[in-house]
């Protein structure tokens, strides 16, 4: 069986939970962002990554991105509910979400997670390298 090339890994493989989150508030959860500058590979790809863990009950705050983007957010663990507002202040999206599903957050929208009774745990894949 061949062995695995340590250096390829490196470059392809990283684990966000060795990241220090840009925010993080107890009894509530935190938030990390892992941008080129993290993981050079994914400026290739064109591509970021935003996780949100959130505690029972916990919201994290109305939101859009700096940098425009499109953003896919996958529902890992948990349950709550997701709010999304598009322009002019038109709610699009008040939706309950779960394990399993994908909701697409268009550019220059804003979105919020309130977390149910088990948490919440979403990772976004973001249009953007910043």
């Amino acid at each position: 069986m061949p062995k695995p090339q340590l250096g390829l890994t490196k470059d392809f493989v990283y684990d966000i939970d060795a990241k220090v989150p840009e925010i993080e508030a107890q009894n509530v959860g935190l938030a990390t962002t892992l941008t080129e500058k993290d993981f050079p590979f994914i400026k290739d790809v064109g591509l970021s990554v935003i996780r949100v863990k959130l505690e029972s009950n916990a919201i994290k705050a109305p939101s859009n991105l700096i940098t425009p983007g499109i953003q896919l957010i996958y529902i890992a663990r948990g349950s709550g509910k997701i709010e999304i507002v598009g322009l002019g202040g038109k709610r699009v999206l008040d939706s309950e979400v779960k394990v399993g599903h994908l909701i697409v957050v268009p550019q220059f929208f804003v979105v919020s997670q309130i977390a149910g009774e088990e948490g919440l745990e979403s990772y976004s894949i973001v249009t953007t390298t910043k």
